[in-house]
Formats: structure tokens, C-alpha cells, sequence
């Protein structure tokens, strides 16, 4: 659900309709005017990572990830899929997503 100001009764940033929040789920996360958010970037941490193959290869089982958010994304280099973040210069784009959650 996205929260906008003037249609939720709620100041606009500046003239016309903006984006307060998003909401998923339960969580509610402040947006810019634009429908932007700010992360807060942590670390990457290699081992909260999971290479398709293990779960193909059953390496990894369902009850390993059962109460897990699991997202799936390309990291070859020729898929050009490579953010600037600040704390990395070339960080694969499903790490930001998985930033964001």
C-alpha cells in the first residue's frame, strides 16, 4: 500500500499529491515526496548468501530457509547488474533489495 499526502488527509511535501510511505505487510516505511527511500547500508555478509546450485543440489534444504525472506537474482558479472552504494562500488543489484528488507 503507498500512503499519499492530500489523498490521506496529510500534508503534501510541496504542491500536488506525494508519497508519505510504503506498507508492507505490517511495516511501514517513510518515502520521500518522489516515492524514494532512504537505506541505511550495512556490510554484505557473504553468508547470508545461498548459491542457486546448493538449492538445486539439495545442499541446502527447505527447513534451512522455512522462516527465511529468500530473494533470487543473477550476480555474473555479464548481467551488468552492478550498483554504487556507499559502501560498495560495484554491489550486485539483489543486495540492495535485500538492503531494503
Amino acid at each position: 500500500m503507498v500512503r499519499a499526502s492530500n489523498a490521506s488527509g496529510e500534508e503534501a511535501f510541496d504542491a500536488g499529491t506525494d508519497i508519505n510511505a510504503i506498507r508492507v505487510g505490517q511495516f511501514e516505511i517513510p518515502a520521500q515526496g518522489n516515492g524514494s527511500v532512504l537505506l541505511h547500508f550495512a556490510p554484505e555478509a557473504p553468508e547470508r548468501l545461498v548459491p542457486a546450485l546448493h538449492l538445486l543440489d539439495r545442499v541446502v534444504g527447505p527447513d534451512d530457509i522455512a522462516v527465511r525472506i529468500v530473494l533470487i537474482g543473477g550476480t555474473a558479472p555479464g548481467l551488468f547488474n552492478l550498483q554504487a552504494t556507499p559502501l560498495d562500488r560495484a554491489a550486485v543489484g539483489i543486495e540492495i533489495y535485500a538492503q531494503f528488507l
